[in-house]
């Protein structure tokens, strides 16, 4: 797999936080480059993640040409 920021490739490691999980690892995917980390959960909130609407965004629009 590859980073969806900088393209670098990727390598699976387990996570773990004694105090908060109870012992209980989750996977997920650190980058060799930049540092991401993506598991389950970020993935799913990424997917459910609503662009903004074209009236909304902060784009700019050429209504005419000279």
């Amino acid at each position: 797999m590859n980073c969806l920021r900088c393209n670098s490739p990727m390598y699976a490691e387990v996570y773990d936080h004694i105090s908060e999980t109870q012992g209980q690892g989750f996977p997920a995917m650190h980058c060799l480059m930049c540092g991401d980390i993506v598991d389950p959960v970020i993935l799913k909130h990424r997917q459910a993640r609503v662009e903004p609407r074209g009236e909304r965004a902060r784009l700019a629009v050429v209504t005419a040409t000279s």
